[in-house]
Protein backbone atom coordinates (compact mmCIF):
# COMPACT_ATOMS: atom_id res chain seq x y z
CA UNK A 1 0.00 0.00 0.00
CA UNK A 2 0.97 3.67 -1.03
CA UNK A 3 1.31 5.12 3.01
CA UNK A 4 0.46 8.40 4.27
CA UNK A 5 -1.69 11.66 2.86
CA UNK A 6 -0.17 11.77 -0.79
CA UNK A 7 -1.26 8.16 -1.12
CA UNK A 8 -4.64 8.15 0.15
CA UNK A 9 -5.15 11.67 -2.06
CA UNK A 10 -4.14 9.88 -5.33
CA UNK A 11 -6.51 7.33 -4.39
CA UNK A 12 -9.84 9.16 -3.39
CA UNK A 13 -9.26 11.30 -6.52
CA UNK A 14 -9.07 8.18 -8.33
CA UNK A 15 -12.32 6.40 -6.91
CA UNK A 16 -14.11 10.25 -7.33
CA UNK A 17 -13.12 10.77 -10.80
CA UNK A 18 -14.35 6.71 -11.99
CA UNK A 19 -17.45 7.91 -10.24
CA UNK A 20 -17.82 10.77 -11.66
CA UNK A 21 -16.92 9.74 -15.25
CA UNK A 22 -19.11 6.02 -14.92
CA UNK A 23 -21.95 7.46 -12.73
CA UNK A 24 -22.83 10.14 -15.47
CA UNK A 25 -23.24 7.14 -18.29
CA UNK A 26 -24.71 4.76 -15.87
CA UNK A 27 -27.51 7.78 -14.90
CA UNK A 28 -27.92 8.43 -18.85
CA UNK A 29 -28.51 4.33 -19.66
CA UNK A 30 -30.84 4.08 -16.50
CA UNK A 31 -32.96 7.01 -16.01
CA UNK A 32 -32.54 9.08 -19.11
CA UNK A 33 -32.64 6.80 -22.25
CA UNK A 34 -35.97 4.86 -21.18
CA UNK A 35 -37.75 8.59 -20.64
CA UNK A 36 -36.33 9.92 -23.94
CA UNK A 37 -37.05 7.38 -26.74
CA UNK A 38 -39.04 9.31 -29.13
CA UNK A 39 -37.23 11.33 -32.22
CA UNK A 40 -39.54 14.24 -31.04
CA UNK A 41 -36.91 14.30 -27.86
CA UNK A 42 -33.64 13.62 -29.38
CA UNK A 43 -32.61 17.52 -28.81
CA UNK A 44 -33.66 17.18 -25.26
CA UNK A 45 -31.58 14.60 -25.26
CA UNK A 46 -28.72 15.76 -26.85
CA UNK A 47 -29.00 18.60 -24.37
CA UNK A 48 -28.98 16.01 -21.74
CA UNK A 49 -25.74 14.37 -23.10
CA UNK A 50 -23.75 17.65 -23.33
CA UNK A 51 -24.49 18.58 -19.91
CA UNK A 52 -23.29 14.99 -18.59
CA UNK A 53 -20.09 15.14 -20.45
CA UNK A 54 -18.87 17.78 -18.49
CA UNK A 55 -18.97 16.02 -15.58
CA UNK A 56 -17.81 12.56 -17.72
CA UNK A 57 -14.57 14.63 -19.25
CA UNK A 58 -13.90 15.89 -15.43
CA UNK A 59 -13.81 12.61 -14.22
CA UNK A 60 -12.13 10.69 -16.99
CA UNK A 61 -9.27 13.42 -16.26
CA UNK A 62 -9.40 12.63 -12.56
CA UNK A 63 -9.21 8.99 -13.37
CA UNK A 64 -6.11 9.26 -15.95
CA UNK A 65 -4.09 11.94 -13.90
CA UNK A 66 -4.65 10.19 -10.65
CA UNK A 67 -3.59 6.77 -12.54
CA UNK A 68 -0.60 7.46 -14.15
CA UNK A 69 0.83 8.85 -10.78
CA UNK A 70 -0.48 5.99 -8.63
CA UNK A 71 1.33 3.78 -11.47
CA UNK A 72 4.48 5.77 -11.06
CA UNK A 73 5.30 5.48 -7.62
CA UNK A 74 3.73 1.71 -7.69
CA UNK A 75 6.05 0.69 -10.78
CA UNK A 76 8.70 2.46 -9.02
CA UNK A 77 9.52 4.50 -12.47
CA UNK A 78 9.97 1.50 -14.15
CA UNK A 79 7.12 1.36 -16.83
CA UNK A 80 9.09 -0.70 -19.45
CA UNK A 81 9.05 -3.69 -16.24
CA UNK A 82 5.43 -3.99 -16.03
CA UNK A 83 4.80 -5.88 -18.55
CA UNK A 84 7.35 -8.69 -16.69
CA UNK A 85 4.85 -8.42 -13.29
CA UNK A 86 1.65 -9.29 -12.79
CA UNK A 87 0.58 -6.33 -11.54
CA UNK A 88 1.92 -4.76 -14.53
CA UNK A 89 0.22 -7.54 -17.20
CA UNK A 90 -3.42 -6.11 -15.25
CA UNK A 91 -2.31 -2.93 -14.78
CA UNK A 92 -2.07 -2.76 -19.00
CA UNK A 93 -5.40 -4.31 -19.33
CA UNK A 94 -7.19 -2.17 -17.28
CA UNK A 95 -5.20 0.57 -19.80
CA UNK A 96 -6.95 -0.94 -22.70
CA UNK A 97 -10.11 -1.04 -21.38
CA UNK A 98 -9.75 2.56 -20.16
CA UNK A 99 -8.28 3.57 -23.51
CA UNK A 100 -11.64 1.90 -25.03
CA UNK A 101 -13.64 4.05 -22.95
CA UNK A 102 -12.24 7.61 -23.38
CA UNK A 103 -12.08 6.34 -27.02
CA UNK A 104 -16.09 5.38 -27.20
CA UNK A 105 -16.72 9.06 -24.88
CA UNK A 106 -14.71 10.68 -27.59
CA UNK A 107 -16.55 9.56 -30.16
CA UNK A 108 -19.98 10.27 -28.84
CA UNK A 109 -18.92 13.76 -27.33
CA UNK A 110 -18.04 14.69 -31.28
CA UNK A 111 -19.83 12.53 -33.28
CA UNK A 112 -22.44 11.04 -32.18
CA UNK A 113 -23.99 14.12 -30.21
CA UNK A 114 -23.79 16.24 -32.88
CA UNK A 115 -26.25 13.98 -34.86
CA UNK A 116 -28.15 13.99 -32.47
CA UNK A 117 -29.04 17.60 -32.38
CA UNK A 118 -29.61 17.51 -35.91
CA UNK A 119 -32.11 15.33 -34.98
CA UNK A 120 -30.52 12.12 -36.49
CA UNK A 121 -32.79 9.12 -35.99
CA UNK A 122 -30.21 6.54 -35.79
CA UNK A 123 -27.99 8.72 -33.63
CA UNK A 124 -30.13 7.73 -30.19
CA UNK A 125 -29.48 4.07 -30.66
CA UNK A 126 -26.13 4.99 -31.79
CA UNK A 127 -25.30 6.45 -28.45
CA UNK A 128 -27.29 3.57 -26.66
CA UNK A 129 -24.79 1.31 -28.20
CA UNK A 130 -21.84 3.13 -27.42
CA UNK A 131 -22.48 3.60 -23.90
CA UNK A 132 -23.43 0.04 -23.37
CA UNK A 133 -20.34 -0.32 -24.20
CA UNK A 134 -18.34 1.90 -22.32
CA UNK A 135 -20.31 0.72 -19.60
CA UNK A 136 -19.32 -3.27 -20.13
CA UNK A 137 -15.64 -1.50 -20.76
CA UNK A 138 -16.03 0.09 -16.80
CA UNK A 139 -16.80 -3.05 -15.56
CA UNK A 140 -14.05 -5.03 -17.15
CA UNK A 141 -11.92 -2.44 -15.77
CA UNK A 142 -13.53 -2.21 -12.13
CA UNK A 143 -12.69 -6.50 -11.97
CA UNK A 144 -9.52 -5.46 -13.24
CA UNK A 145 -8.78 -3.40 -10.37
CA UNK A 146 -10.32 -5.50 -7.94
CA UNK A 147 -7.68 -8.05 -9.49
CA UNK A 148 -4.72 -5.69 -9.28
CA UNK A 149 -5.22 -4.67 -6.07
CA UNK A 150 -5.05 -8.31 -5.07
CA UNK A 151 -1.65 -8.74 -6.85
CA UNK A 152 2.09 -8.14 -5.75
CA UNK A 153 3.18 -4.90 -6.74
CA UNK A 154 6.50 -5.23 -8.49
CA UNK A 155 8.72 -3.04 -5.98
CA UNK A 156 8.26 -3.07 -3.09
CA UNK A 157 6.40 0.29 -1.82
CA UNK A 158 8.08 1.72 1.66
Amino acid sequence: MWPGVLGRVVHAVHLIGSGLWLGTLAILALVVFPSLRSEESLPQLAAIVRGFSYPARIGALLVVGSGTTATWRYSGGDLLGLPGAVWGQLLLLKLLAVIGILLLGWWNWRRITPSLTAGTPAAATSLRRAITAELLLGAVALALTAWLIGSPLPIPVG
